[in-house]
């Protein structure tokens, strides 16, 4: 993690924040549409590529109501 950047974040806490955001099912379907990749200091950061579309449509068929 850049300390520089997100001064005081844990690594392991950011590790886990990440895996709970990337799981989620309103993100999965975000992903799944494609568009433009957003960094976490909210800066554009390239393009959600056809692979990962159709991964995040893997994982969404995974997703269990209730946890996103």
């Amino acid at each position: 993690m850049n300390d520089e950047r997100f001064p005081g974040g844990s690594k392991k806490v950011v590790q886990k924040l990440l895996k709970l955001h990337t799981l989620n099912g309103r993100y999965l379907m975000a992903i799944q549409q494609g568009g433009v990749r957003f960094s976490l200091d909210g800066t554009q950061a390239g393009v959600v590529s056809t692979t990962q579309r159709e991964m995040a449509g893997v994982m969404l068929q995974r997703w269990e109501p209730g946890r996103g």
